[in-house]
Formats: C-alpha cells, sequence, structure tokens
C-alpha cells in the first residue's frame, strides 16, 4: 500500500485473520481498497502482484498467470525453487521473486541500518546460494 497500490486483497487459510488483517490495513491506508478474499485456497487471477507469505513449499496454492509478479517469502534450506516459484516461472510471470532474495534484501536493510555502511549484498547472496 505504500507503494501506491490502489486494491490490495488479503487471504488467509483462516478467513478471520484475513478480514483482520485487511480491516487493520484499511485503518492505516484509509485511501486504499483493502479486501479480504472470501475462501481458501485465493483466487489470483487479475492480480498485477501475489505474495505467498505463507510457509507452504510443496504445493503452489494458487494459479499464477503471464505478466503477474510473483513474490514468495517462502524458501527450502535446499535452496531449491518452492513449488510456487517453479508455478510462476512456468506460468511465464513477468518477475519472480524467490524467500531467499526476498532474505537477502531484508538482511540488507539491516545491515544498513545497523552500521550505516552499504551491504555486501552479493557477498550476502552467494553464501545463502551455495
Amino acid at each position: 500500500a505504500e507503494t501506491g497500490t490502489a486494491v490490495l486483497v488479503v487471504a488467509a487459510r483462516d478467513g478471520e485473520r484475513a478480514h483482520a488483517l485487511a480491516a487493520r490495513l484499511r485503518s492505516v491506508f484509509p485511501d486504499r481498497e483493502v479486501t479480504a478474499a472470501e475462501g481458501w485456497p485465493p483466487v489470483a487471477a487479475g492480480a498485477d502482484i501475489v505474495l505467498n507469505a505463507t510457509p507452504v513449499v510443496d504445493e503452489p496454492l494458487v494459479s499464477l498467470t503471464p505478466g503477474q509478479t510473483a513474490v514468495d517469502l517462502a524458501y527450502r534450506d535446499d535452496g531449491e525453487a518452492t513449488a510456487f516459484v517453479r508455478a510462476a516461472r512456468e506460468a511465464g510471470c513477468s518477475r519472480v521473486v524467490d524467500g531467499l532474495e526476498v532474505l537477502v534484501g531484508q538482511g540488507a536493510a539491516s545491515f544498513e541500518r545497523w552500521t550505516g555502511l552499504d551491504a555486501p549484498v552479493e557477498v550476502m547472496r552467494r553464501s545463502l546460494r551455495t
């Protein structure tokens, strides 16, 4: 919502949690349309960005379409792609960000905030991928 997203749909395996988070987001971003998806799994058709924030790594949970951006917060300990990432690549998503790349980004931001120095992003990335 901070980047200007006009519509945000929150989906969760627990519908009450989805509605609660949507309500919290509406209070923080009153100028954005924030709703909770009904049912599980959610329908991702028509979304520009699909973000998987579940710990599920062995099934994609949603159907993705060409042109979408797919972001997976989950990652596998062995460094292999999650089912969501594989499905996104197979669907022809325009951008696919895997959980390890998200982890690198979070680590780099923390490093820079704490030290005031530029993070060694490539070193961090290589250490996770080997």
